[in-house]
């Protein structure tokens, strides 16, 4: 470090120049050896000093290492199955399509809509009105949610926030019937059941429906619309809670 304050100083002596020492030669008192010799002190001690302080700054800030955005996220399926990732002030940092259907309209929603650092709160009545307007949700389909935090209260808190503020958006933006939530922990999943071939929470009902009946297919089971896979799962006795949707 040393060595690098020695670079940082001689580059900035190097680069500064003795403009001090011009004005005074300008101004005919070039020749008195006490005014020289300050001046060049003045040069040494100050201004160096000065030039050196934010090139410093600028180094420490550079070589730190930065500290990682703590991303949480919310899980969407309603035959469409989307990802919304936010940060710890739930504004949102990531749109992803986990299905065909998702990457079509998060697609649309990149495209089309002011999404980027956005509140969640606000974003999800956006989301569930163009959904209804785009087709990507028809009437009445259930919803799936999940989450997935650092830390079992968090995924809690932002399931149960997420849930509430679904339950209680404008009826435009109500086309959805019930909602569904289950908690399974999506770091259980094996890696191939992230593949984005069906949305994460569809991924973690199929895994749980052939655990409990080794009889089940996994392609039909994948080729089944939610509420289906819904209430096979009910069938199952698969811990799945239902919140219906609140009326206006």
């Amino acid at each position: 470090m040393k060595k690098i304050e020695k670079n940082i100083e001689r580059w900035a002596h190097d680069a500064v120049p003795d403009v001090l020492e011009q004005v005074m030669q300008q101004k005919g008192i070039e020749n008195n050896p006490s005014n020289k010799k300050r001046a060049r002190g003045f040069n040494l001690r100050w201004v160096t000093p000065l030039f050196m302080i934010p090139i410093i700054l600028l180094l420490i800030f550079t070589l730190s290492p930065s500290a990682d955005v703590e991303a949480s996220s919310v899980y969407l399926d309603f035959d469409t199955a989307l990802e919304i990732q936010v940060d710890e002030n739930d504004k949102i940092i990531e749109l992803i399509g986990e299905n065909v259907s998702g990457q079509a309209f998060v697609a649309y929603l990149k495209g089309q809509t002011d999404w980027q650092n956005q509140s969640l709160d606000a974003y999800l009545e956006t989301l569930f009105t163009e959904a209804k307007a785009r087709g990507y949700i028809a009437d009445e389909s259930p919803v799936l949610v999940g989450t997935r935090a650092s830390n079992d209260t968090r995924m809690n808190a932002l399931k149960s926030h997420v849930i509430d503020r679904m339950q209680n958006l404008p009826e435009h933006a109500r086309p959805f019937g019930d909602i569904f939530d289950h908690d399974m922990n999506p770091t259980s999943m094996q890696p191939d059941m992230m593949s984005g071939r069906f949305g994460m929470q569809r991924a973690l009902l199929i895994e749980a429906l052939i655990e409990a009946n080794p009889d089940f297919d996994e392609t039909h089971l994948e080729a089944l619309p939610l509420g289906e896979l819904i209430e096979a799962a009910r069938q199952e006795s698969i811990d799945i809670r239902t919140h219906p949707r609140m009326m206006p």
